[in-house]
């Protein structure tokens, strides 16, 4: 699996985190995650800000990820 094969699910999943700690820590519902981490909605830069520090990876990272999903 290359770098641009990673989606926002791999990130999370190897963070060992619920979905529902991170849709809280987001402050957003749990279908607003859903719709950004199957990649149908796009996240803003705030989110983006987030999930990289709650991932621990840059914030090219995130993009990438979902960038693989919503392709």
């Amino acid at each position: 699996m290359g770098l641009h094969d990673i989606t926002l699910k791999d990130l999370r999943l190897k963070s060992g985190l619920k979905q529902q700690k991170i849709y809280e820590d987001l402050g957003i519902s749990r279908s607003g995650f859903y719709f950004i981490e199957t990649g149908k909605t796009k996240p803003d830069k705030l989110k983006i800000e987030r999930l990289s520090l709650i991932y621990n990876c840059s914030e090219k990272t995130i993009i990438d990820a979902w960038e693989a999903k919503s392709e």
